[in-house]
């Protein structure tokens, strides 16, 4: 068995960081499968080889980017809790604050032609589906009802992320978060 050390990890860490980067700066200029390794290769200033040891195509460095951005919004969801006031956007805030920092990939990913915008609401779904015990407390919906609440409230979130994203993030995440929870919680009483 080969034994890695930090070393190699960590260059391991900064070539895939190298190879996201250029990925990342080419799709904001083309579509993927306009983008050759080649191309791609020279952005990162790295070589062929050097890309196979890691992905066997473009598309599943994307599919790593993206994994990697659902990982963060899963671990972000899952350290929030639904309570009935509006004041735990805590979380929320933190995560819009990972957003804003890695904004050149949230803006890739949340692109209206993409479907990544599916694929993210996906756990967010799931979460609420958890608390529905939770946020049937806070309404007097019917299951039903609540249902199509949760999935505007997260469409719309969604879509004033992806409108904070593309008007350069001028607002503060905390503003962000706040307007969320509390469109949220307004649309549930």
């Amino acid at each position: 068995m080969l034994h890695t050390t930090g070393k190699e990890n960590q260059r391991v860490r900064l070539t895939k960081t190298l190879f996201k980067t250029a990925l990342i700066q080419l799709l904001s200029e083309k579509k993927i499968h306009e983008i050759t390794i080649q191309e791609l290769c020279q952005k990162a200033e790295l070589n062929r080889t050097t890309f196979y040891k890691h992905y066997q195509n473009i598309r599943d460095l994307l599919d790593e980017i993206e994994n990697e951005t659902l990982e963060r919004s899963t671990l972000c969801l899952e350290q929030t809790k639904i309570e009935k006031e509006a004041s735990v956007t805590t979380p929320l805030f933190h995560y819009l604050c990972y957003i804003r920092d890695n904004s050149d990939t949230y803006r890739l990913l949340l692109n209206p032609s993409n479907d990544f915008n599916r694929k993210l609401l996906a756990p967010a779904t799931d979460f609420l589906k958890k608390q529905s015990e939770t946020l049937s407390q806070l309404t007097e919906l019917t299951e039903t009802s609540l249902t199509y609440y949760q999935e505007y409230i997260l469409s719309g979130s969604v879509a004033l992320i992806r409108n904070w994203l593309f008007n350069g993030t001028i607002e503060s995440p905390e503003l962000i978060a706040s307007m969320i929870y509390e469109i949220a919680v307004k649309l549930l009483k």
